[in-house]
């Protein structure tokens, strides 16, 4: 099976020396009963010129007519004005040797519901084009829905079947009043984009950007928007090289469009940074990236991410409090020289040598947040010990909000991210964060230490995408 024509049969389907036949289900039955004696006075004026218009597109079509036939108890009112004996006579008229070239099957299929009730007309439909059920609705090449026929119900709960069913492969034809040629629409590709914007700017909202690239590409939204969407996820998981890459193909996409192109080398310009490892960029990349993460619920996540803020955040006050020290150490090479440099810097030295933690000696030949922690409050417990007075007073406060973080560690230990198995949930994190003595939230502490050290937040750039991307949808209404 290749080409499908799926129709309903309404009682103006089959005419006799042209008019309507009534009571259809009566009057229907009794033509069929003497045909050849019919046959010259019968027609199918809304059928024909769709399958003459079909024919002179494709060599072969089959075609499935959807009639109604109420079951037994239904009123007689109702009941006579079934038109399955119609569509049967319409199957004869069709598959006749004079009839239309190139028609190569005629199925009829009887609806026995109630054809005025919408949610039943799509229940039945739904289950007629059901591609997990009827094998014969996947092997179709190309379809056409033609809902003239038939009730408004029917023909909506048709038509909307079989875009589900068929997908890209439904198209719509439909012949005006008055007219003798049907025409083709593009309303299944009309829903589908619809219904693709829809979930495209649901997925916006829950900042889940690669499924919404994929949605924004149905739904037909430009080039540049989808490499936009495709930025911004590749941002999120800090690849900002492959960011780049797509922020370039979003400006070649939109070279005639001068506001996305000035929206294209905002982010560039916001990425250099992040790609040249500047401390700061990475800092407040850091506090976006985690705020995102605890908006979309990836609690754990979000608690690594909190914590990779906390020792970056203190690395940096080190290495600027005590130029020369780098705490980057991560073999016996690296620690050889980070034992060197504090050599340097006698007062510190000094200092560390004097510490415990935990009731032990500070083990101040190893970097860890401890250790950290304690080289930045020597800085003002030491006074002079440290390059720049006016830094100390900065990181004083910085230090203090990055110890309240420090409650949250045995749940991070727990979680799947460190050595346990245990859920982290919104509710958990907050009541250990207010427990620990904080009447904030941890990222609004994390911007807080921003902005004691003098490292301006910015607008987040995730929410940025969100917003641009949103007003394109809203512009494709």
């Amino acid at each position: 099976m290749s080409t499908l024509l799926l129709a309903n049969v309404g009682n103006r389907d089959v005419t006799l020396r042209g008019g309507k036949i009534e009571p259809a289900r009566t009057m229907g039955l009794e033509i069929l009963g003497r045909l050849n004696e019919h046959k010259g006075d019968l027609a199918t004026p809304l059928l024909t010129p769709a399958v003459k218009e079909l024919l002179s597109w494709h060599k072969e079509i089959e075609i499935v007519l959807y009639a109604t036939d109420q079951p037994e108890g239904t009123p007689v009112k109702y009941r006579e004005t079934d038109t399955i004996y119609l569509a049967k006579i319409a199957k004869a008229l069709l598959e006749h040797p004079n009839g239309p070239k190139g028609v190569k099957k005629v199925w009829v299929k009887p609806m026995q519901t109630n054809p005025s009730l919408y949610d039943d007309a799509l229940v039945y439909f739904r289950d007629q084009l059901n591609p997990n059920k009827n094998k014969w609705v996947r092997d179709v090449d190309a379809c056409y829905a033609y809902p003239v026929g038939g009730t408004p119900a029917a023909n909506m709960g048709l038509l909307l079947a079989a875009i589900e069913a068929f997908e890209e492969r439904c198209k719509t034809l439909y012949l005006p009043q008055g007219e003798t040629k049907p025409v083709r629409m593009d309303l299944g590709e009309q829903i589908r984009k619809g219904v693709a914007r829809r979930l495209a700017r649901e997925l916006l909202n829950d900042r889940a950007f690669g499924s919404a690239a994929r949605l924004l590409r149905e739904a037909g939204s430009p080039e540049w928007a989808i490499n936009i969407a495709q930025y911004a996820a590749y941002r999120y998981h800090f690849d900002f090289d492959a960011a780049a890459d797509r922020l370039e193909s979003a400006k070649f996409a939109c070279r005639n469009d001068q506001t996305a192109r000035a929206l294209c080398e905002r982010m560039r310009q916001d990425l250099l940074g992040l790609r040249d490892r500047d401390e700061s960029s990475l800092l407040r990349e850091l506090c976006h990236n985690a705020g995102l993460a605890f908006e979309r619920g990836e609690y754990a996540a979000f608690l690594g991410l909190m914590f990779r803020f906390q020792e970056a955040v203190l690395r940096y006050m080190v290495e600027r409090l005590y130029p020369g020290i780098d705490t980057d150490v991560h073999d016996e090479e690296t620690r050889d020289r980070y034992l060197a440099q504090l050599e340097l810097h006698p007062p510190l030295l000094d200092y560390l040598k004097r510490q415990r933690y935990k009731d032990k000696p500070l083990e101040y030949k190893k970097i860890d947040r401890a250790v950290l922690e304690h080289i930045v409050r020597c800085a003002w417990e030491v006074p002079g010990s440290a390059a720049d007075s006016t830094l100390v007073e900065m990181c004083k406060p910085a230090l203090e909000m990055l110890q309240r973080f420090n409650c949250l560690s045995t749940l991070r230990n727990k979680s799947i991210i460190a050595h346990g198995f245990e859920g982290v949930s919104r509710e958990r994190i907050l009541e250990e964060y207010r427990r620990g003595g904080s009447d904030a939230d941890p990222i609004h502490d994390m911007f807080k230490v921003l902005q004691a050290l003098g490292i301006a937040a910015g607008a987040s750039p995730f929410e940025q995408v969100v917003q641009y991307l949103t007003s394109e949808l809203d512009g494709q209404q």
